[in-house]
């Protein structure tokens, strides 16, 4: 038994990497059941998809605890008990309101922040800080980072992207003030960089030696080893899994550079 029991915010380190743990038998205090001990971290997820679904193939049947997945969902079937389905909502702000043309814009500005956009293609971009943000400030505090922003297309900063409204409400979900959107990463490699990598003089050297696709756990191997050698049988099993699951992210990371390039038409 450990005797001087871990701290959760213990990370293993290396050049320029900071690999947070997992929730281990020995970062519980002494005295405390493992049922009892405090949670981990809250953390939030918000999805956008612009492009709308097959109603057919998504909407559930039924209502109340008795409804049933349909084709596009029914992989959350095993996790059903913890999802909940709401239907019948709307941002009233992402109606024209007398703003003409423009339902994609208003409609990505407005998910998280029920804010009207103001109509404009040049620079006097208006909206609202958005929901995200607002939980960040409580609870990212918490987390290694405060928020991590997510996407699939380039951030586009300028220009009229749809029926006079800036391409910067089409790019961006996540506000972090009226004026100013949060951005978004749409490079895995460096959104797992974020994560794992530090700042300053040491992140630098980490990037460099992570472009010649060195694994981020070959930074940690010694931390890791000494670790191991500290903790209970259950805790090095899950420390193992945890790391093999790093492993396996960054293997689906270079699978990515192998992929054709996918070609985005002009405005």
């Amino acid at each position: 038994m450990n005797q001087h029991p871990l701290s959760r915010r213990t990370f293993l380190r290396g050049t320029g990497v900071a690999l947070g743990l997992p929730l281990l038998e020995c970062t519980f205090p002494h005295g405390f059941a493992k049922d009892t001990v405090t949670k981990p971290p809250l953390r939030l997820g918000w999805i956008y998809f612009p492009n709308g679904m097959v109603r057919e193939f998504w909407t559930p049947k039924g209502s109340g605890r008795d409804f049933q997945f349909n084709k596009t969902n029914a992989s959350l079937e095993s996790v059903r008990k913890h999802v909940t389905l709401i239907q019948n909502l709307a941002h009233d702000k992402a109606r024209p309101n007398g703003d003409g043309p423009g339902a994609h814009a208003r409609e990505g500005a407005t998910y998280l922040t029920g804010v009207q956009a103001k109509k404009t293609g040049g620079k006097d971009i208006y909206l609202g800080e958005s929901i995200d943000q607002v939980i960040a400030q409580q609870v990212g505090r918490h987390t290694r980072l405060p928020s991590l922003e997510l996407g699939v297309e380039p951030n586009r900063k300028e220009g009229r992207c749809d029926s006079g409204y800036s391409c910067i409400y089409m790019s961006n979900i996540s506000w972090r003030s009226p004026t100013q959107p949060s951005g978004v990463e749409i490079s895995p490699r460096r959104a797992f960089d974020r994560l794992f990598g530090t700042p300053g003089e040491e992140g630098r050297r980490f990037r460099e030696r992570a472009a010649d696709r060195q694994s981020v756990l070959d930074f940690v191997a010694e931390d890791a080893s000494s670790l191991q050698k500290q903790v209970g049988t259950t805790d090095r099993r899950k420390l193992a899994e945890y790391l093999e699951s790093v492993r396996a992210v960054e293997k689906q990371i270079a699978q990515l550079k192998n992929l054709p390039p996918v070609d985005v038409p002009a405005e």
